[in-house]
C-alpha cells in the first residue's frame, strides 16, 4: 500500500523458455504511479491483449497503449495516446497520506477515492476495443457502469459509445469477432442466471 512499491517494483512482465530460464523482462509502472505521494486503491490497473505477434499493454491512468513485440529483446514498437473521453476518467485518485495496515487494525474508517479502469482489451485487423469499468459515474443511475472505447485503425480515430450501461446488465467483454461483440455475465449478483450476450457495432451520426 506504500507508494514506494510502485517506484521500486522494476519490470513487471517476464518471459521464460521451455527450460524455465528467463529470456527477458519489460514494462515498468508509469510515472503517474511512481509520483504519487499517498496511498491509492490499487485494483486492475494493467490490461493486455495479444494479436498478430505482438502484445498491447495499457495502464488506463497513463492514457496510452503500448505495443511490444513478442520476442526478446522486448521493445516498444508503437505507442498510442488514448484521448480524454466523455465518461471514462483517466485521473489516478488517491489519498493525501500513506495508509498502513495498522490504520485498518486500529479501526480507522478509510475511504479511498474510486478510480476508473479497463475491464478488457481486444484487437483485430480493423480495430481495438476497450471495455471500461466506471464506478459512481456522475449523472448515471448505476453504481458500476461500462462503455466502450473503440480505435479505428484505418481512420486512425477513437470513438466512444454514448450510452454507459450497468456493468451487471451488460457483462464483461469476452471476445470480438468481426463486428460482433460477445459479453459474459456470470457473477450471479443480479439473478441466478448466467448468460452470454451479442452486440453489433454500428456507427451512428
Amino acid at each position: 500500500m506504500h507508494p514506494d512499491y510502485y517506484r521500486n517494483a522494476g519490470n513487471l512482465i517476464y518471459s521464460f523458455n521451455s527450460s524455465g530460464d528467463s529470456t527477458g523482462s519489460f514494462l515498468n509502472y508509469p510515472e503517474v504511479f511512481t509520483l504519487q505521494k499517498g496511498t491509492f486503491n490499487s485494483q486492475t490497473y494493467l490490461k493486455s491483449t495479444y494479436y498478430n505477434n505482438s502484445f498491447l499493454f495499457s495502464f488506463p491512468q497513463e492514457g496510452k497503449i503500448k505495443r511490444i513485440k513478442d520476442k526478446a529483446p522486448f521493445s516498444v514498437i508503437e505507442e498510442m495516446d488514448i484521448p480524454e473521453a466523455l465518461y471514462f476518467d483517466q485521473t489516478l485518485k488517491g489519498l493525501d497520506r500513506i495508509v498502513t495496515f495498522d490504520d485498518f487494525t486500529n479501526g480507522e474508517n478509510i475511504q479511498f477515492p474510486n478510480n476508473h479502469y479497463f475491464n478488457s482489451i481486444f484487437e483485430d485487423k480493423k480495430k481495438i476495443v476497450i471495455e471500461t469499468w466506471m464506478t459512481d459515474l456522475e449523472g448515471s443511475p448505476h453504481k458500476r457502469s461500462t462503455n466502450l472505447l473503440i480505435y479505428n485503425k484505418e481512420k486512425e480515430r477513437w470513438s466512444e459509445t454514448s450510452n454507459p450501461r450497468n456493468i451487471l446488465d451488460m457483462g464483461m467483454l469476452a471476445g470480438v469477432v468481426n463486428d460482433t461483440l460477445y459479453f459474459y455475465e456470470g457473477s450471479l449478483m443480479k439473478s441466478d442466471q448466467k448468460y452470454i450476450k451479442r452486440a453489433i457495432l454500428r456507427p451512428i451520426d
